[in-house]
This record gives C-alpha cells, sequence and structure tokens, in this order.
C-alpha cells in the first residue's frame, strides 16, 4: 500500500473501478487527477537537497507527463498545490 500520498476512499475506490474497467467518468478523472497531481506530483518542483532524491522526483513527474499528454493535455487533471484546478 503506497503510504504517501495516500488516496481518499473516494480515489482509491475510483483507482479500483478503473482497474476492474468499471469507472464511471467521474471515478475516471477522479483517479487520473490523484494520479498525476499527487501520486507523479506534476505541479510540484521536483529538486531536493540530495540530488538522488531530485532525480527520484523527476521519475515520478516523468511518467505523470507521459500520462498527461496521453490525456490530451487535459488541463482539468493538472491542479496548483492550492488545489485549484490549472486553466490553459
Amino acid at each position: 500500500m503506497i503510504s504517501e500520498p495516500a488516496p481518499t476512499k473516494d480515489e482509491a475506490r475510483a483507482i479500483r473501478a478503473v482497474c476492474l474497467g468499471l469507472a464511471s467518468p467521474g471515478q475516471q478523472r477522479i483517479a487520473m487527477r490523484w494520479i498525476i497531481n499527487d501520486l507523479c506530483r506534476v505541479a510540484r518542483p521536483s529538486y531536493a537537497e540530495s540530488p538522488t532524491e531530485t532525480a527520484f522526483n523527476e521519475g515520478h513527474r516523468a511518467v505523470g507527463i507521459v500520462l498527461f499528454d496521453l490525456a490530451g493535455s487535459a488541463p482539468a487533471l493538472i491542479e496548483t498545490d492550492d488545489g485549484r484546478r490549472r486553466e490553459p
């Protein structure tokens, strides 16, 4: 189980539904938003004091950026640090 950042119950349900092919459009957005914003941390700076940690953070972001691109760069999937959706 992922310790940080842990998904909410709704996010975990949405991710399970996506994996089972049963997700509603809303659940699909919830799952992708959590993966891209919280797990991959696309909108957050990746720099850390340790070069190893910075590289690890960049790996997270790289996966999220690929998913974002595959999703058609949907701005609604990316949120700012204060939780607001980014506009194009």
